[in-house]
């Protein structure tokens, strides 16, 4: 039986001679590991439609219970020539892909598969229009850390309670007060940082318009919420780094 699906391709692996693991994202099926053989031939017809950052149709004999299957035929559906020709916007997408496979499993949570699935074509189309890459980054994590109920703490701080937020603790989560941000050694950070980060932390991707107008940069806030996933859940996102090097 052929079924046809649409999904987001996340990354590719090689695996055996000439053949690839693909891991992809479906609306239909959640997450799943598509095995590809020939297809990094030179000649393979499905080469073009399996990188990383792609959206494709993928035709296999799905089957529930199982997260792995052959590839029977793959096409483009949306290419993001744009993204694929700009290092930085290539360096953003990512990153982009490598949260939503990090913070996606295979345990057929179709709700949470097709949530991400359109955040992941959303931040990619704003990518694909040459939005700003680090502000997309900030908020597409912020909305996934939501999601999973990992979101910093920037009510109040966390270890007392007061709200005159003074600095952010990547260990205890959230804003610290100046009294305890003293105590454990924190250097204190200026208002606008402050209210920059707390705005990234509560914000979503569909607030983008907002924020891109409220804020010049937000690289830093980024990198705080990428050091909290990694700190309280054990998410490294390692393609951020390159993103690093070459974001200007």
């Amino acid at each position: 039986m052929n079924d046809t699906t649409e999904v987001m391709i996340l990354k590719q692996t090689d695996y055996r001679e000439r053949a690839a693991l693909v891991t992809v994202l479906s609306k239909e099926y959640g997450k799943l590991t598509l095995s590809a053989e020939g297809v990094r031939k030179l000649t393979s017809k499905n080469a073009g439609a399996l990188i990383p950052c792609t959206k494709a149709s993928v035709t296999i004999d799905y089957s529930e219970g199982r997260t792995m299957f052959r590839l029977k035929g793959a096409r483009t559906v949306k290419a993001y020539r744009n993204i694929h020709k700009d290092l930085v916007l290539s360096a953003a997408a990512g990153v982009l892909s490598e949260i939503a496979d990090q913070m996606t499993y295979t345990d057929h949570d179709i709700v949470s598969a097709v949530h991400t699935y359109t955040l992941l074509e959303e931040a990619l189309d704003l990518l694909e229009n040459n939005e700003k890459s680090d502000t997309v980054l900030a908020l597409f994590l912020s909305t996934m850390m939501k999601n999973a109920g990992m979101s910093p703490n920037v009510d109040e701080c966390v270890m007392c309670g007061r709200t005159n937020a003074a600095a952010v603790s990547v260990r205890d989560g959230g804003f610290l007060c100046d009294r305890c941000a003293a105590q454990a050694g924190i250097p204190p950070r200026s208002v606008t940082e402050l209210k920059r980060f707390r705005l990234i932390s509560k914000a979503e991707l569909k607030h983008y318009p907002i924020v891109k107008e409220s804020t010049e940069r937000t690289i830093e806030d980024l990198a705080i919420l990428l050091e909290i996933l990694n700190r309280h859940a054990g998410i490294e996102i390692r393609s951020f780094s390159l993103y690093q090097r070459v974001f200007h």
